[in-house]
C-alpha cells in the first residue's frame, strides 16, 4: 500500500493564531478524524508493517509445532525422528525448533536439535533428526572392542563396521520438510484465522479510532500523526 500524503488536512485542523479556537467547528474536526485515520493506516501499512509480518508468524509458528505434534501421533512411522525415541508428538520432546528471522522480509524457518535420550540400543543417536530426514548413510563402528557382534534373523554375526544407507528409511526421508512446506502453502493463512489475528488488528484498529474520536470531539484535533503513531504501536503490543 503506497503512503497517502496527509499533509493537505494540516491547514484544516491547525489552531488559530489566537490561544482559542472554535471546538464546535465540525470542518476541523472531520479533516482531524480523517487525518488519523489515514496516518494509522500508513503506519500499520509502512513503518510498522515488519512488526505485524513478524507478529504473524510468531502466531504461524506455535500453530505450526502444534500441527506437527498432531500429524506425529497420526503418522508416527514418518514423524517418530523429530521426537526424542518413545516420545513422538510429545512437545517437550521435540528435535526441531522452529525460529523467525527478522532481518530483510520476515521468515519462519527451523532447525533440528541434538537427541539426548538413549534408544533401544542404549545408545544417543544424537542427529538422528538431520540424518534420518535427510536419508544420510550412518557408519557404526565398536567403541570398546575390535568387532560389532549382533544378531539378524537368529545368526550372530560379527563385523569390524556396519553402514545403514538410510536409518529411516523411505517413509521418514524428507517427511518433515514435506509436512512444513504443505503447511506454509496451504494452512498459514487458516491459522492466522483460526487464531483470530487479522480480527485483533481490525479490534485494535476499532478502539483507537473510537478513543481518537472522543479526544477530537472534545476539540484536541492537533498531533493527529503523532497520535496515530502511537496507537499503531500499542495494536502491534498487543498482537
Amino acid at each position: 500500500m503506497a503512503r497517502v500524503d496527509t499533509s493537505s488536512l494540516n491547514i484544516a485542523i491547525k489552531k488559530s493564531k489566537t490561544k482559542t479556537f472554535k471546538t464546535g467547528d465540525i470542518g476541523s474536526k472531520i479533516a482531524a478524524s480523517a487525518k488519523f485515520h489515514l496516518e494509522l493506516l500508513n503506519r500499520i501499512h509502512g513503518e510498522d508493517k515488519k512488526r505485524i509480518q513478524v507478529a504473524g508468524l510468531r502466531y504461524i509458528m506455535n500453530y505450526f509445532e502444534a500441527y506437527v505434534d498432531n500429524a506425529a501421533r497420526s503418522r508416527p512411522n514418518s514423524l517418530h525422528h523429530v521426537y526424542e525415541p518413545g516420545r513422538t508428538g510429545d512437545k517437550s520432546a521435540r528435535l526441531f525448533e522452529a525460529s523467525i528471522i527478522e532481518s530483510g522480509k520476515p521468515t519462519l524457518t527451523y532447525r533440528f536439535k541434538e537427541s539426548k535420550v538413549p534408544g533401544k540400543s542404549g545408545y544417543v543417536f544424537r542427529n538422528k533428526a538431520f540424518i534420518m530426514e535427510e536419508g544420510l548413510p550412518v557408519t557404526i563402528t565398536p567403541k570398546n572392542a575390535k568387532r560389532l557382534v549382533f544378531e539378524i534373523d537368529g545368526n550372530i554375526v560379527s563385523s569390524e563396521k556396519v553402514v545403514v544407507q538410510n536409518p529411516g528409511g523411505d517413509y521418514v526421508q524428507g517427511s518433515f520438510v514435506k509436512v512444513f512446506n504443505q503447511f506454509m502453502s496451504t494452512m498459514a493463512n487458516v491459522a492466522l484465522q483460526d487464531m483470530e489475528f487479522f480480527s485483533r488488528i481490525e479490534k485494535g484498529i476499532q478502539n483507537e479510532s473510537r478513543i481518537a474520536l472522543r479526544r477530537i470531539s472534545k476539540g484536541e484535533i492537533t498531533n493527529m500523526a503523532n497520535l496515530a503513531a502511537a496507537s499503531s504501536s500499542k495494536i502491534v503490543r498487543s498482537l
